[in-house]
């Protein structure tokens, strides 16, 4: 039984995670950010059960810095571990030069 739970809650966060990814693609893409669907690099792929639950990989990620700084991408890189994501310089931004391996 309480394996049950413990295999029922590991999928919930998963989904969970996946439905963050979901709603972080559609904060940041009207926001300007470059976003390249397709297969990343062999190590650097999708977790499984993301990819069970619909996730999309992603290769790559570009946040334009008049609305994301270090931080903003360094949490977004967390949630995309597939992906290459970095910041790209606007006149005037806050993140100017910034890039998350």
């Amino acid at each position: 039984m309480i394996a049950v739970a413990l295999v029922a809650v590991w999928c919930g966060w998963n989904l969970h995670q996946v439905r963050v990814r979901e709603a972080t693609l559609r904060y940041i893409e009207p926001q300007g950010a470059r976003v390249d669907q397709g297969e990343a690099k062999p190590w650097r792929r999708l977790p499984f059960m993301w990819s069970f639950f619909g996730a999309r990989p992603i290769s790559e990620i570009e946040l334009p810095s008049d609305h994301f700084d270090a931080m903003d991408c360094a949490a977004i890189a967390r949630l995309f571990p597939e992906s290459i994501v970095s910041v790209y310089s606007v006149p005037g931004g806050t993140g100017e030069g910034l890039r998350e391996p």
